[in-house]
């Protein structure tokens, strides 16, 4: 892990806060904690680098920027680097497009989802999504933003593209279909977010840490900071927190057991309809078995935990 070091700090605290890290940076996002964005901004740990669905972004949006441009009518022009709001200068945003001409104050955001995601789209707007579309708004003075969503029919077969297990775009694109979403600018979400994003960004140029939470990235730097030694805390001194962790243990260890059997008995229904699927308005709960002949079932992602059980 690395020390924090103060010139690497500044540099990272100047590239500001992007569209894409605002949620995280107020706290609010469901997928980057404050904390682990705060160990990227400081040096302490590496930016981050992207995962399964930023290569997805990055296969699919000429794609989808395209089926916008036809359905629209729009000319879209691709910004070349990041823009940076005139006033508050650690503000930046890197649209998917700018909508022509420049007097419009419209822009357009890309979003590639699997066909269960893409379906709560049509009542919900995910928080970091809204977030991100208005802190876009924000930094370039826009009134609006398309959110253009490009909707897989099938959650594996993204992932099977992003693998290289599906080498013809065609295949995926053919597919899709495209969602449009226009969300108008809110004063009131967007000084909400500059008051907490503010907050955040005097946190990293003052090296201040932000509240503990529950992220693996501030458990990793917890784990890191331990030293061996023989010290020992009064309990009393503590109270609070050793009562804290005695219960959330507590129902852990019951939680932990009731979703041990509901599993056994959705494993059950399954293997005696001889199923692989089980379709839910969230999404599939899929049985998988692996080259080793490991067995798994996942949970759908609108669960908030897309990992196997």
């Amino acid at each position: 892990m690395l020390a924090a070091v103060p010139n690497l700090r500044q540099e990272l605290s100047r590239a500001g806060v992007g569209a894409s890290e605002i949620a995280a940076a107020c706290g609010i996002s469901r997928y980057r904690s404050r904390f682990g964005l705060w160990l990227e901004k400081t040096g302490r740990r590496p930016p981050f680098a992207g995962n399964v669905h930023t290569r997805l972004g990055q296969l699919c949006e000429p794609h989808a920027r395209q089926l916008y441009a036809t359905a629209t009518g729009y000319d879209v022009e691709i910004p070349p680097a990041s823009v940076f709001h005139p006033e508050v200068k650690w503000a930046r945003c890197t649209p998917d497009g700018i909508v022509l001409p420049h007097d419009r104050k419209h822009g357009m955001q890309i979003k590639c989802v699997g066909y269960f995601v893409g379906r709560r789209f049509k009542y919900e707007i995910p928080i970091e999504y809204e977030a991100q579309v208005q802190w876009e708004m924000f930094v370039m003075g826009w009134d609006r933003i398309d959110l253009a969503v490009l909707v897989g029919s099938d959650e594996l077969a993204w992932e099977r593209f992003v693998l290289g297990d599906i080498t013809d775009p065609a295949a995926v694109f053919n597919a899709s279909m495209l969602e449009i979403y226009t969300i108008a600018r809110s004063e009131a979400a967007i000084a909400s977010l500059l008051t907490k994003a503010t907050e955040f960004v005097a946190m990293v140029d003052e090296d201040r840490q932000p509240a503990i939470d529950d992220s693996d990235e501030c458990a990793a730097w917890l784990r890191d900071k331990v030293r061996p030694s023989k010290v020992e805390i009064d309990g009393a001194s503590v109270a609070p927190l050793a009562d804290e962790f005695r219960d959330a243990h507590q129902r852990e260890k019951g939680a932990t057991r009731a979703l041990k059997l509901a599993k056994n008995r959705v494993l059950d229904a399954m293997t005696a309809a001889g199923a692989n699927r089980i379709t839910t308005p969230d999404g599939p709960i899929d049985l998988r078995i692996d080259r080793n002949g490991k067995v798994s079932l996942h949970a759908p992602k609108a669960w908030g935990n897309p990992e196997e059980h």
